[in-house]
């Protein structure tokens, strides 16, 4: 075999990749968004804050989706966030968040979380206490999980441990917890978002996790079809406790950037911090109150999404270095309402393909209730006319009477088949076919 030089290497490389951008080429973008909607989406959410276009830059070095990477990262923030919290004029509040990234199997929802805990597995904090990650479990391991084992053995008693990272990048696993009988996650992470008081009471013990002493942040991976267990209550409001986020970037340049300097470690404000909201801001949040103290008005099914962006808003000021003596910025605020408005576009599309789902479920269940229906007939006009001459449709459809109409039909079929015929049409009394033994003979091919 003769030896490639450089040359064949180099022409080799150029076809493999132009064969390559075909394939890409043929593929249609599965997204929420247009190509040209994402390239938006990146202006709005990077552009113009050199902190945003590093961690951009830097996602892409590392093949991970910015704005998934991003987002990620600011639940790792919120995760560690005690005792700082937000106040957009009706008091303060936690940074608390919770993020879906859906994805097929194989999209990397596991590369965005682990490349995001390596980039700042390290934020600067003056707090004692270090950021615990934990996979999500039971409504009581939530409790648990704030109640840390103390290390030294002459004080065995649990210690508050104020700030827990939960990922569960198997949405499967959340379902199960969700669907067992007595369960009490749903509940318990609609109250630890709103940074509510917690606990758990047994026969001997009671575990307690009192409101505002506590910072979480929750990570769930899903398919886009797979996701009942977050939207299949929406009344209780925690589908839009979530931001939800795809796994993609169709608009990754083909050189991509080099890695570069390690992003820096994110300085947390100092303890006690509440960050002061934009005026744009309160005076939405205001609005909203007044509609609903005089008018009843929540905001429907999205009666949460103006509080996740207030904490989006409020951790991209963190992540960028000014929540302490800014607060957040319009800028914060217009950057958190496109990560929002496309959130909502990614939860929407999601139950909309689950809806679609259960359309097909139902139609296929109904389809095999139909043939087992429909077999049951044909068997009892075999065995009604197998050793009779003749016999009344009534026999037949009488009995069945849930479902009288459909074996009417069911033997109209077998007339027009010429399987049976009528003897007497007006006394309703129907004989062998012509094409009796064709009937016979499927009926004993069919899969029992």
């Amino acid at each position: 075999m003769p030896k490639m030089t450089a040359s064949d290497v180099k022409q080799t490389m150029q076809r493999a990749e132009a064969t390559a951008a075909r394939v890409g080429a043929d593929i249609p973008l599965d997204s929420v968004l247009t190509a040209q909607e994402w390239e938006q989406l990146h202006r709005d959410v990077f552009d113009g804050s050199d902190t945003l276009e590093h961690l951009r830059d830097y996602a892409r070095a590392h093949y991970v989706p910015p704005v998934a990477f991003l987002l990620v990262t600011l639940t790792r923030i919120a995760a560690a966030s005690y005792p700082t919290t937000v106040n957009a004029g009706l008091g303060p509040t936690p940074l608390n968040a919770y993020l879906v990234l859906v994805g097929d199997s194989g999209m990397g929802k596991d590369s965005v979380i682990s490349r995001s805990t390596k980039a700042y597995s390290l934020i600067r904090t003056s707090f004692p206490e270090v950021l615990e990650e934990r996979p999500l479990g039971s409504g009581e391991s939530l409790v648990s999980a704030f109640m840390s084992p103390a290390p030294d053995k002459d004080d065995p008693a649990p210690k508050p441990n104020p700030r827990v990272l939960f990922t569960e990048t198997e949405i499967s696993n959340a379902e199960t917890l969700m669907k067992r009988d007595g369960a009490t996650l749903r509940q318990n992470l609609l109250k630890l978002y709103s940074g509510s008081t917690v606990g758990n009471a047994t026969k001997n013990s009671v575990d307690t996790v009192a409101g505002g002493t506590y910072s979480t942040g929750l990570i769930i991976g899903a398919q886009r079809g797979r996701v009942g267990a977050l939207l299949d209550n929406p009344d209780d409001g925690l589908p839009h406790r979530f931001m939800w986020t795809e796994l993609l970037d169709p608009n990754v340049p083909s050189q991509l950037p080099k890695v570069g300097p390690e992003l820096d470690a994110v300085q947390l404000p100092k303890a006690g911090t509440v960050i002061r909201a934009c005026d744009k801001a309160s005076r939405q949040v205001k609005q909203r109150s007044r509609l609903r103290l005089t008018k009843g008005y929540t905001g429907g099914l999205d009666s949460h999404l103006l509080l996740t962006r207030v904490r989006v808003a409020a951790l991209l000021a963190v992540f960028r270095g000014h929540a302490e003596e800014h607060g957040f910025t319009d800028d914060d605020w217009r950057r958190a309402g496109a990560l929002v408005a496309y959130s909502k576009k990614v939860r929407e599309s999601c139950n909309e393909r689950l809806q679609a789902s259960a359309v097909v479920k139902q139609m296929t269940r109904e389809e095999a209730e139909y043939a087992a229906r429909r077999k049951r007939i044909h068997q009892l006009v075999y065995k009604a006319l197998k050793d009779s001459e003749q016999v009344r449709v009534s026999e037949i459809t009488n009995p069945q009477r849930r479902w009288r109409n459909d074996a009417g039909d069911m033997i109209a079929e077998l007339v027009h088949a010429k399987a049976i015929r009528y003897v007497d049409k007006q006394c309703w009394i129907i004989c062998k076919g012509e094409a009796w033994q064709d009937f016979v003979a499927s009926l004993s091919t069919r899969p029992k």
